[in-house]
Order: C-alpha cells, then sequence, then structure tokens
C-alpha cells in the first residue's frame, strides 16, 4: 500500500516529500481565516469529477478538482477543453499573499 503524504505534519516535511519541492511558512493566514477559506472554498467552489482517457478507456478521476486562472492564459478551448474559472475574491487574496514571499 501506498504512503499518502502529509504536506504540513507536525514537525518538519513529510516523509518522502522533497524539500525543494514545498516551502511552508507557518502564520501566513491565521488559523480563523483559513478556517474561514477553508469553509468558503468547500461550499462555493464548483468541485466536479474529471473523465479522463487512459490506456484507450474513459474513466471518471477519483478527486474533485476546480480549475480556476486567468483566461487569456490559458485558453484550451480549441483543443475542446474547457476553460479556467475566473478567479474569485477569496482566491485572489490568498494570490496576492502568495505573489508577495520571497522567490
Amino acid at each position: 500500500m501506498m504512503e499518502q503524504l502529509t504536506l504540513f505534519p507536525e514537525t518538519g516535511f513529510s516523509k518522502g516529500l522533497p524539500e525543494e519541492l514545498l516551502e511552508y511558512y507557518p502564520g501566513l493566514i491565521s488559523a480563523n481565516d483559513g478556517n474561514l477559506l477553508l469553509e468558503t472554498l468547500i461550499r462555493k467552489t464548483p468541485w466536479k469529477q474529471q473523465l479522463k482517457r487512459i490506456y484507450d478507456q474513459e474513466v471518471i478521476t477519483p478527486r474533485l478538482t476546480a480549475w480556476y486562472g486567468d483566461p487569456e492564459t490559458y485558453d484550451y478551448q480549441s483543443l475542446g477543453k474547457s476553460r479556467p474559472h475566473p478567479w474569485t475574491e477569496e482566491l485572489l487574496r490568498v494570490k496576492a499573499l502568495v505573489e508577495l514571499l520571497p522567490e
């Protein structure tokens, strides 16, 4: 059985997760704001499962997903794929916070 990686364990990085893959900034969003954001994302996001073709067979992905982004950056309409949802107010606030972080 494959072990599920935990991004933010109580101490340090998850076993097997490459440190160069993730930077953790504790306290970037307060616990209260984080809880409100999570509740809002769960309630308002148009989550859906995707239909993917794997080995000549169509399967439903096991995870709910929602795609957000700048429409002019991600235009795959010509390939028959949908465009991203426009940024929500909540996601724009998180995006602005992340963009201020050092590279």
